[in-house]
């Protein structure tokens, strides 16, 4: 029986962390990712796997050496998080089933470590989120195809403290939208998003040709997810 594989990736958002190269049980999975990237998916076999996380410079300080548990099936992305020297790792799972036009799915996940429960107003003064504390990822509700300006205020308070740029979110998508950076220091309080979609496969063929599929949220309630080959 084949071993049923799951995939990985990293979010790095620990403000002030130099570049990072990420090891996987010794081989490396992702070089000199930069703060609010993410890398590409990896796939790999469920069962306990230990990260090591160096800095990118020349130095190649040890930053997190770390344990994690991954079960079958799993679509899981690794955030970095916190602040030297106490930066850990958040996994933020992939959930999501192909969904109905016009309809557009998304989350929240609270990545910033010095700020309080925030609730998240997307429309006028309404929360969609409410009281989501650091580390915290919401479910997924569904909204409508626009384009937003993400809001922030603290849970016990009505004050806006911070209020993103335009953010489009398209019909039949799914989106996990975070926090990162601090509040009142540098890097600044942010907001990003990133699409969740089904991992990339990668295989050779046996003219040695490379192919890759990629499934990602389905437009239609009608329609099976896209699969997208590409021969390069």
């Amino acid at each position: 029986m084949p071993t049923i594989n799951s995939f990985i990736r990293f979010l790095h958002v620990s403000p002030n962390t130099t570049n990072v190269d990420i090891y996987c049980d010794e081989e490396i999975l992702a070089k000199d990712l930069a703060y609010n990237k993410i890398s590409d998916y990896t796939p790999t076999g469920p069962e306990d796997k230990r990260i090591q996380i160096f800095a990118t410079s020349e130095s190649e300080q040890l930053l997190l050496d770390t344990t994690v548990s991954v079960l079958p099936s799993e679509k899981i992305t690794y955030a970095i998080i916190g602040t030297l020297p106490e930066i850990s790792l958040l996994p933020i799972f992939l959930k999501v089933e192909p969904i109905e036009n016009p309809e557009v799915l998304v989350r929240f996940a609270n990545l910033s470590s010095n700020v309080p429960n925030l609730d998240v107003v997307f429309l006028e003064n309404e929360s969609f989120f409410t009281n989501v504390g650091y580390s915290e990822v919401t479910n997924y509700e569904t909204i409508l195809p626009d384009t937003y300006y993400v809001k922030l205020k603290p849970t016990d308070a009505k004050e806006i403290i911070f209020t993103s740029e335009a953010i489009e979110l398209e019909s039949g998508y799914a989106y996990t939208i975070y926090t990162l950076g601090l509040l009142g220091d540098t890097p600044a309080l942010d907001v990003d998003y990133y699409y969740d979609q089904i991992p990339l496969l990668k295989a050779e063929t046996s003219n040695n040709e490379t192919w890759k599929t990629e499934k990602v949220i389905s437009p239609s309630s009608n329609t099976s997810p896209k699969i997208i080959f590409t021969y390069y």
